[in-house]
């Protein structure tokens, strides 16, 4: 399962790098009314260039390799080492180059562990205590790691709800309720789904605060609250 994992990623890289090349490529020859002087064309092609193609033959390889190491679950450490960047404090690995294939493999590893959180059912309320959310100040938590950490699993948690049929849960604080109200904004669920998480039926009597969080939903809706779901 992980070799099809990285073999379809390498694939898709490649058919991404394929299509940029081709456009790179495109835009050195401006179509003119003249015939073209070959020797110019020549020219032109040998200009695109060693240093893109070293590009994006790096960008392929280094986005296998960040998958792959998410995969294996390779420590931080042994890629830190990998990409030349431990022994460094925290502003020079920031300034460094390379600090950005740190920070894709991290975001992949954490993909998997939340691809492993979901298929074992944790609740994300259980992630949000472990993450330590309920503790902090709303200033504190906003914009936080672990804010964004708990939202993108609650999303990848409620899409297998919303999908697969997983037991729905219900957030344990109005803190916790706010951010999945913005997760289900942002997703872009539907009216009537939301109003079935919340217990809202039409022959059922509900409580008034319900129906202030389907109004907060529907105000959430087009905005961009997370920008790494």
């Amino acid at each position: 399962m992980r070799f099809h994992l990285i073999l379809l990623a390498t694939v898709f890289v490649l058919v991404t790098s394929t299509n940029t090349l081709a456009s790179l490529e495109a835009s050195a020859h401006p179509k003119t009314t003249t015939e073209p002087d070959v020797g110019d064309i020549n020219t032109r092609q040998l200009r695109v260039t060693d240093e893109e193609e070293r590009g994006i033959l790096t960008g392929v390889k280094m986005a296998v390799k960040t998958t792959y190491w998410a995969q294996m679950q390779k420590s931080e450490d042994f890629v830190k080492k990998a990409l030349k960047l431990d022994g460094l404090t925290k502003g020079a690995m920031k300034a460094n180059p390379k600090y950005k294939y740190y920070q894709k493999y991290v975001y992949k590893a954490q993909g998997v562990e939340m691809d492993n959180w979901a298929f074992n059912e944790v609740n994300p309320t259980t992630i949000w205590n472990k993450l330590g959310l309920g503790t902090m100040s709303v200033a504190q938590r906003e914009g936080s790691d672990a804010l964004k950490i708990y939202a993108r699993y609650a999303r990848k948690y409620d899409s297998v709800v919303y999908h697969s049929g997983y037991k729905a849960y219900t957030p344990s604080t109005d803190a916790e309720m706010d951010v999945l109200l913005r997760v289900w904004a942002q997703a872009d669920r539907s009216t009537d789904y939301v109003r079935k998480r919340l217990g809202i039926y039409s022959n059922v009597i509900v409580a008034r605060s319900d129906y202030e969080k389907l109004d907060k939903f529907k105000s959430y809706k087009g905005q961009n609250l997370y920008q790494s779901l």
